[in-house]
């Protein structure tokens, strides 16, 4: 056991929680892009990254009209150009909860491109992420070729990074080709893996001595709100929505049970599991070091009393020595450096356990 829990009589037992946003089911604003049918502008809060996309159908192409929009009475549409030209225009979204690093990501999306004057051709939708309305960051989702009436599409990604950005791009392949692609009617919720984790807690294990106490704290690094429950096994006592609920002494052996859910309803439980140990009236040696001649290959129990039982194991648990009433007798001169092994039940029935190294 460590040397400073010996020391103390009040243990800090301290969980470390790291707490971001989300929520199991993200939410995506607008998600059918309805404002004013315009030119060069976007229905709030979708903002343009990449000039110009539209609002339609708009009198800009009057071809617009001939796609009514999927959900309710206008979409987003964006023009984009292949290489040499290299033209998109982008639109996207800063989300009230980011993306969750390493999750798997599902949302619905219409798509379909617009035929005008005969000379377009069928694009295909990125979804990227990022950290701001620029920032493409991670192609995360890509759709197949677009027809000229509405398809649902699901888009099924994993990010690599805690995004809050989405970022909507037109991408058509080959040069000199020209889509005007057509997204409407998303996914109100971005859903997410339900074993996604934003709130981190991190516990350790330690041991006390029974008559110690513990002092039981969470630090949480970030600045949103967050609820808490404590537990214990087996006592099974709660503290509810307190971070710091003060000192516990237990006088068994326990698991302190730390759940952390952030503010959009993630959680994270962490255990830390703290084991009572009694206090050996004895002394019993930790490290030996055989030297015969002065008396000093004695597996030697400083204020042993009689008739106490004795047995020593090595490393594969193969038993070495038992005595009954031991006399601090054992030579540990013929043992190899090892780790040992031992048990000792003392005659008031205290039972005790430990491990001593041999050196050489």
């Amino acid at each position: 056991m460590p040397k400073q829990f010996l020391l103390l009589i009040f243990i800090s037992l301290i969980f470390f929680i790291r707490t971001e946003k989300c929520f199991a089911q993200i939410e995506i604003q607008n998600p059918s892009f309805e404002g004013t049918a315009q030119p060069d502008v976007v229905p709030y809060p979708w903002q343009i990254c990449s000039p110009s996309p539209d609002t339609d159908p708009c009198n800009l192409f009057p071809q617009t009209f001939n796609l009514p929009a999927s959900d309710g009475d206008t979409y987003c549409g964006m023009g984009v150009y292949s290489p040499p030209n290299n033209y998109y225009e982008e639109v996207s979204q800063k989300l009230i909860c980011s993306l969750v690093k390493g999750a798997v990501h599902q949302l619905n999306i219409d798509l379909a491109y617009i035929q005008l004057n005969g000379t377009f051709t069928g694009g295909q939708l990125r979804i990227y992420g990022g950290f701001d309305v620029y920032d493409k960051a991670q192609l995360l989702w890509q759709s197949s070729v677009l027809n000229t009436f509405w398809q649902t599409y699901n888009a099924e990604f994993i990010p690599n990074e805690n995004y809050n950005y989405i970022i909507l791009s037109p991408y058509i392949a080959g040069q000199y080709q020209f889509s005007y692609i057509a997204a409407d009617n998303m996914s109100p919720t971005i859903q997410v893996d339900g074993n996604a984790h934003r709130v981190l807690a991190q516990a350790s294990s330690i041991n006390i001595y029974n008559g110690e106490c513990i002092q039981l704290s969470a630090h949480v690094l970030g600045t949103d709100a967050v609820n808490a429950t404590w537990s214990s096994i087996p006592l099974g006592w709660f503290y509810s929505t307190v971070l710091n609920p003060g000192t516990v002494c237990p006088t068994q052996d326990m698991k302190y049970i730390l759940t952390i859910t952030d503010t959009c309803g993630l959680t994270s439980t962490d255990t830390a599991a703290v084991k009572v140990e009694e206090r050996i009236p004895y002394i019993i040696p930790s490290i030996l070091r055989p030297i015969t001649v002065t008396g000093e290959d004695k597996f030697y129990i400083s204020g042993l009393s009689v008739n106490s039982e004795l047995s020593i194991y090595n490393i594969l648990g193969q038993q070495l020595f038992h005595s009954s009433d031991y006399k601090n007798d054992f030579s540990v001169s013929q043992l190899p450096a090892s780790l040992y092994f031992y048990q000792l039940k003392t005659s008031d029935e205290n039972n005790y356990e430990g491990k001593f190294e041999v050196v050489r």
